[in-house]
């Protein structure tokens, strides 16, 4: 090891500061433009985009709430709580990824889902 070696910068060191100054924000805010934009050309590809991007987000959710479930350890009504979260999120989920796969309207679609899964969210 020479002395190179141990000045040499490390990639993520040149990334970090991108972060943290407010880039990221930035670079969501980017990826909303062109997704607005991409929504005006052509919304019915990027309304099934978002609806399989939003039942990923609810399947993953609902697979962390089975691990909690299984490898917690909780009171009673905390798990019963936690099933009955897990089951809306599955239920949420599946409708999500059918809604691509259905004819229709996408946008529609994809809004009653959100709006129930953040209602029943809040419910349960």
């Amino acid at each position: 090891m020479g002395e190179a070696d141990a000045i040499a910068p490390r990639p993520w060191a040149l990334v970090w500061p991108l972060f943290a100054r407010g880039s990221l924000t930035l670079l969501f805010g980017v990826v909303t433009l062109l997704l607005l934009v991409l929504a005006v050309l052509i919304p019915g590809i990027v309304a099934g985009l978002l609806l399989v991007v939003f039942a990923a987000f609810v399947l993953l959710d609902a697979c962390l709430g089975l691990g909690l479930l299984f490898f917690a350890r909780g009171a009673r009504s905390d798990r019963l709580h936690l099933l009955a979260r897990t089951v809306v999120s599955l239920g949420i989920a599946l409708a999500a990824f059918a809604g691509p796969i259905l004819a229709g309207r996408p946008w529609e679609r994809l809004a009653t889902l959100v709006a129930a899964w953040a209602v029943l969210n809040g419910v349960l």
